[in-house]
């Protein structure tokens, strides 16, 4: 029989020591997070290792696990979840709401929120909806075939309502071995009446517990047991106590009273005295009288606290009588807390649920939703063979996952990818739309979504039909946009190159949509360096996919017409753009009978049109230029192929757009390549061979005229035909990680 692992996400230390034993011996392997905020560690939580070696991952993975937070307040990276999922079939949770909505969103196995129970009537239901919104309700709703409310005490439901109720499991909790060492070693020989009370200063309900019972018990001699971190001024309040300390306390004093009237809740302390034999005066309606059988069969019960004062006087003058029926009738309340009875009502309760995990964990098919970037006509054959390559991914993970391909209204001929369409693939259009922060709330409250929101206003893609949020992931294949992404759908973005990180123009919205996505993908190391040095990147939601790109099937082509292409983006800073004109003028003024540029415009939209126009008015009131320099900047796919192939040399000086792409390009057709971008040009130098020549552009002296006046630096060029892709198992194993 294979195990069956379970993540234990509670790391509280007396719990720890019962509950995971009894978990164990159940047969499965167990998780316990080790990183863990300081409120949890203050409020009794702990961290343990004991566990790892029960866990039969790979190391690495389990590493990751260890070095993750599940309690904080960010979505779970996709390298966590994709652990999670791919090891393990259940998670255990304290209700912390960081904790719970992280599983209920990215777990796909069952979940058990372990409810301890709360005071003054206070519901689960009731503070979900105060931390998490009554729709949190509802996505339990939507998983509710592995959902589970776990209580400990058969009672918590009794208030519940909704999903809590329908969906509760009794898995009570136990006492550690540990309180056992005092077993039956009470002597009372000290006429000390004990009392707990943690945090006095901390807690205002705790100082009202701590004035009521010196008011009530004014004239006795007692003790005040419990961790204090802010001191109290009073001699018979011990603060924190070690162990032995504790123990010297529950074997020597008379009597110990315990206040608590919660029906749902009790703390540990009572227990360990009950065990030491210590005679426990409690009250009437607490969860001590609920477990124990009430009123009539538990002598220690008492209905006010003048009946409790009566009995504890009883103890302390030494009644027998009273203190032997109290010590029998504890053993009721105890048992409660035994192994055996931990150990049956598991296997009565638990194992049921667990015994088809494979049930809850079916693959289930998921949609991607890929979107184009607009304006980029020129290098569609290099959009459509990634959408290829990934579609092939998305169909291996399942074969009914369903990929939709959107595309900018008035950008592109739909006609284009009629292929994609005869894969199954859905092609429409789309157009990006302006959102504000409330339409964006408003939309996140209907899909039951919680999420801080810290932009004013949101690019939200439009199709008119259902705008997508029917779809799993969304994947844009432009890392550019100018506004933020809504957090309505996981996202991931395609990240060509971070070349124009060295003219500074990475907008805040660009890099908090990095930040933000659930992931990124590039087939570029050098760009995988630079997100994670440069911006910030968490490494592990960094995917790098294997290149795709088109190699055209034309060879080099014969023109009479001789001239060297130079690629410039229209979003550089007009002064850089301005130097390269002026560096050309100047070619031309030392050779009149040069060899023609052509220069072409990259990221060309409506907004640019007076500039172009203006700059071609320059060329043609030029003697240098008219006739010798031409401009291109709305050429569609053939057209750009055309240019590039009939070109003699192409020199990028300053970053471009598709900038990879474009070296791909001009080796396919055996041209000569200048750049001033020399980290991304080796790269690919050393993936095919194909050299680059690399010139610093940023010079103050004119080095495009030495370029284009320097003979052929690569005489043994030929065409770059496609080079093997390393392995397709790279691209299927980042879609297992994103939908499984």
């Amino acid at each position: 029989m294979v195990k069956k692992r379970l993540l234990w996400i509670l790391n509280h230390e007396t719990l720890s020591k019962f509950e995971l034993p009894l978990i164990r011996d159940l047969e499965f392997e167990i998780f316990t997070p080790k990183v863990v905020p300081i409120e949890i560690l203050r409020a009794s939580g702990s961290v343990t290792y004991e566990y790892d070696c029960t866990l039969s991952i790979p190391h690495d993975d389990l590493q990751k696990l260890n070095e993750y937070n599940f309690y904080d307040n960010f979505d779970m990276p996709i390298h966590i979840k994709n652990i999670i999922n791919k090891y393990f079939d259940i998670a255990i949770i304290m209700f912390d709401f960081y904790a719970i909505k992280k599983f209920v969103e990215e777990f796909n196995g069952l979940i058990l929120t372990r409810a301890f129970g709360l005071g003054n009537n206070i519901t689960y239901s009731d503070i979900t909806k105060q931390v998490l919104g009554k729709s949190f309700l509802f996505k339990l709703q939507q998983i509710k075939d592995r959902f589970w409310f776990s209580q400990c005490y058969e009672n918590i439901s009794e208030i519940e309502e909704g999903i809590y109720k329908e969906k509760s499991v009794f898995m009570p909790l136990g006492l550690p071995s540990e309180f056992y060492n005092i077993e039956n070693k009470w002597v009372g020989s000290k006429s000390k009446l004990l009392f707990f009370c943690s945090r006095i200063k901390g807690y205002t309900e705790s100082e009202k517990i701590y004035n009521e019972f010196k008011a009530n018990f004014n004239g006795y001699d007692y003790v005040i047991a419990g961790n204090q971190p802010t001191p109290v001024n009073d001699s018979k309040v011990t603060g924190f106590l070690d162990r032995d300390e504790l123990n010297n306390l529950y074997k020597e004093c008379k009597v110990m009273f315990y206040h608590s009237t919660l029906p749902r809740h009790v703390h540990y302390h009572p227990l360990e005295a009950m065990i030491a034999g210590m005679p426990v005066v409690f009250m009437d309606g607490g969860l001590l009288s609920v477990l124990g059988g009430g009123k009539q069969k538990q002598s220690g019960c008492c209905a006010s606290i003048k009946e409790a004062k009566a009995k504890i006087n009883r103890i302390l003058n030494g009644d027998r009588k009273l203190i032997e029926e109290i010590q029998y009738d504890q053993k009721e309340i105890l048992y409660k807390f035994s192994y055996q009875y931990n150990y049956e009502q598991w296997i009565g309760n638990f194992l049921p649920i667990v015994k088809n995990i494979s049930g809850f964990k079916g693959i289930k098919p998921k949609s991607v939703s890929i979107f184009l970037p607009s304006h980029q006509q020129q290098h569609m054959d290099d959009f459509i063979n990634i959408i290829k390559l990934f579609n092939s991914g998305i169909k291996e993970v399942n074969s009914l996952n369903q990929v939709n391909i959107n595309i900018p209204s008035r950008s592109y001929d739909i006609d284009e990818f009629s292929d994609l369409a005869k894969q199954r693939i859905t092609v429409k259009e789309y157009d990006f739309n302006l959102i504000s922060t409330d339409d964006i709330k408003d939309s996140m409250n209907l899909m039951f979504k919680e999420r801080p929101l810290w932009a004013t206003q949101y690019l939200f893609p439009v199709d008119h039909v259902q705008n997508n949020i029917d779809t799993d992931v969304w994947l844009f294949l432009d890392d550019k946009l100018t506004h933020s992404i809504p957090p309505l759908k996981k996202f991931g973005l395609f990240v060509q190159d971070l070349g124009d990180r060295y003219e500074r123009t990475i907008s805040a919205s660009r890099i908090s949509n990095y930040k933000n996505a659930s992931f990124l993908v590039t087939f570029s190391y050098q760009t995988k360096s630079d997100l994670i040095k440069h911006v910030g990147i968490d490494e592990d939601k960094i995917f790098i996919i294997p290149k795709s790109y088109s190699v055209s099937s034309s060879l080099r082509m014969e023109t009479s017409t001789h001239y060297n292409l130079v690629e410039i983006d229209l979003n550089s800073s007009k002064m850089l753009i301005s130097q390269i004109l002026e560096n050309i003028n100047e070619f031309f003024d030392i050779h009149e009978n040069g060899k023609q540029i052509f220069i072409h415009f990259n990221n060309y939209q409506d907004q640019y049109s007076e500039y172009i126009s203006n700059i071609n008015t320059q060329i043609q009131e030029s003697r240098s230029l008219r006739g010798k320099v031409k401009i291109f900047h709305k050429l569609g796919k053939d057209g750009y192929n055309s240019l590039l192939a009939s070109s003699d040399k192409v020199i990028i000086p300053f970053y471009v757009p598709n900038f990879v792409f474009k070296l791909f390009k001009a080796a396919s057709y055996g041209k000569e390549i200048v750049t001033g971008l020399d980290l991304l040009s080796q790269e690919f130098e050393s993936e095919t061979g194909y050299l680059v020549t690399y010139r610093d552009f940023n010079k103050r002296q004119n080095i495009l005229l030495n370029v284009l006046t320097e003979k052929k630096c690569n005489e043994s060029l030929e065409n770059l035909r496609e080079i093997p892709i390393k392995s397709s198992d790279i691209n299927n194993k980042m879609w297992e990680a994103l939908l499984l």
